[in-house]
């Protein structure tokens, strides 16, 4: 764990359980499912920042829990950050600023970014997290996926492979008793679901008929976050996904060349989880 900026850490340690999987055949997501949240108000992070704490609970050296506090919240908590504890940087909302000249005249405005900085509860000594829910029963992710899946009229076969077909826009999958796990089948329909946003009809991501190209790699990125966004909301673990094997070469060339398609693609599949909502 370190400060280094989230993206950066993103990238490198992506690409690195990337070339892990590539070396011993099989792919395990390094993220886990569940919402992290603060600690002190109870919110619970999105976008960008659910997908940087996923991955730092992933890559942790000791298991982490889904609360997270800045040092100041925790001390209202009546806890304290343990010596040599690491922080996980954060961007908070930006906010316009006035830009002013030598004679303090408003000029114009810029952006700024606001950095902050979190601990995990298992980073600190006098807090104990709450009992955690048990987690949502089948039938209510299953509901809450037909839920979705007719509120957009998004039409789902069945058939031996998971895929998204844009020419027809529709998605074909294999029976829920062909998984595992049933979780499997809703985190694999999930990842397939943010590829339907992508079609020229909606988010236009998807341009029909190129499928062996960077931009294929960079939408099958979009939708393996995507897929972890709604997972987390949802209430899905997944343990792994084999779908994915057949992409890392292409992910690992991607990110390794275009250090900033992590930070796209999760601003692309967080439009994409929104668009579904």
């Amino acid at each position: 764990m370190s400060n280094q900026k989230p993206a950066e850490m993103l990238v490198e340690k992506l690409v690195n359980a990337i070339e892990s999987g590539m070396k011993t055949g099989k792919w395990v997501r390094p993220w886990k499912g569940g919402s992290a949240q603060n600690a002190l108000s109870g919110h619970v992070y999105s976008g960008n920042n659910a997908m940087y704490l996923a991955m730092y609970r992933a890559f942790a050296q000791t298991e982490h829990t889904q609360y997270y506090a800045t040092f100041p919240q925790w001390s209202k908590l009546g806890a304290k950050v343990k010596a040599g504890a690491k922080g996980i940087t954060l961007v908070k909302n930006p906010t316009m600023v006035d830009k002013k000249n030598a004679d303090e005249e408003v000029i114009g405005q810029y952006v700024y970014w606001r950095h902050i900085v979190v601990f995990n509860s298992t980073q600190v000594e006098g807090w104990e997290p709450p009992v955690e829910v048990v987690k949502e029963s089948e039938t209510a992710v299953r509901d809450r996926f037909t839920a979705m899946l007719e509120r957009h009229h998004i039409r789902v076969n069945t058939g031996f492979q998971a895929y998204y077909r844009p020419a027809s826009d529709e998605i074909t999958m294999p029976a829920v008793k062909d998984f595992p796990v049933e979780d499997q089948y809703w985190a694999t329909l999930a990842h397939e679901t943010i590829h339907w946003t992508g079609h020229p009809s909606r988010l236009a991501r998807i341009n029909i008929g190129n499928h062996k190209d960077k931009a294929y790699a960079f939408e099958e990125l979009v939708a393996e976050l995507g897929s972890v966004f709604v997972a987390s909301t949802f209430g899905i673990t997944p343990e792994s996904d084999a779908n994915i094997l057949s992409y890392l070469a292409n992910w690992n060339e991607l990110l390794k060349q275009d250090k900033t398609a992590i930070r796209r693609a999760l601003s692309l599949a967080n439009e994409a989880v929104n668009f579904l909502k």
